[in-house]
């Protein structure tokens, strides 16, 4: 999605090439069939939920109106769930009217979701290294598994008199860590809405001097946040 905004069908034999079917979509993300045969996804940097033809093709918009639509799933009863990972929502919709119920309000980064045969929810969010089971009735959410650190990259130690600081670029996540204690503190996550943070990769940065976080998206590197250390 982020390297390239293309659907392809494969060939799981390896006998036809592959077929592009569409192209510039808007950010297609973790998609599923429908019980309609239609193809149904997110559109990352639309704020869209829409359902594709792969036969003629052809896009057309479900629901509107979500901040970053990340996936996508279908329950037993046809209802289309999907996953806000700026706002953190689980949100209902009906696919024939489009119209939305946020049925569970989570923490932002959510990244995907499976839904079993008795109808239960599973979201996994990047930032927290975890995952949620949702009940779809009353929204209630049971955390299965999570982790204090995502997918630590760089990191760098502060010291201040006594106290030493641990910062580190958590790729999903920028977080501190009190060198004594072990506490885990997050000045910023990744897609959260209205935070401007772009994959942190390593720290940057000397005893006395700022802590710089170099940032990893699309082909290069360059520092972006600032934090007096």
């Amino acid at each position: 999605m982020f390297l390239g905004d293309t659907l392809y069908e494969i060939d799981v034999e390896g006998v036809k090439p592959p077929r592009m079917i569409m192209e510039k979509m808007g950010g297609l993300n973790g998609f599923e069939f429908g019980p309609d045969d239609m193809l149904y996804g997110p559109l990352w940097f639309k704020g869209q939920v829409a359902k594709i033809d792969v036969d003629k093709p052809e896009l057309t918009v479900v629901a509107d109106g979500f901040k970053i639509p990340a996936a996508v799933n279908f329950d037993s009863k046809g209802n289309l769930w999907v996953v806000d990972t700026a706002l953190g929502q689980l949100v209902r919709v009906d696919p024939k009217t489009g119209a939305k119920k946020m049925v569970a309000q989570l923490k932002p980064s959510l990244d995907n979701l499976a839904i079993d045969d008795k109808d239960r929810i599973f979201v996994s969010n990047m930032a927290d290294n975890g995952i949620q089971e949702v009940d779809p009735e009353t929204g209630a959410a049971k955390q299965l598994i999570i982790g204090k650190l995502a997918l630590p990259g760089g990191i760098g130690v502060v010291s201040d008199g006594a106290k030493d600081t641990i910062y580190v670029a958590d790729v999903f996540a920028y977080r501190t860590v009190d060198g004594a204690t072990g506490e885990v503190s997050e000045p910023a996550r990744m897609h959260a809405d209205g935070v401007t943070l772009e994959y942190p990769m390593s720290r940057q940065g000397r005893r006395g001097d700022p802590v710089e976080l170099v940032h990893r998206h699309g082909a290069g590197d360059r520092p972006q946040d600032r934090q007096d250390a």
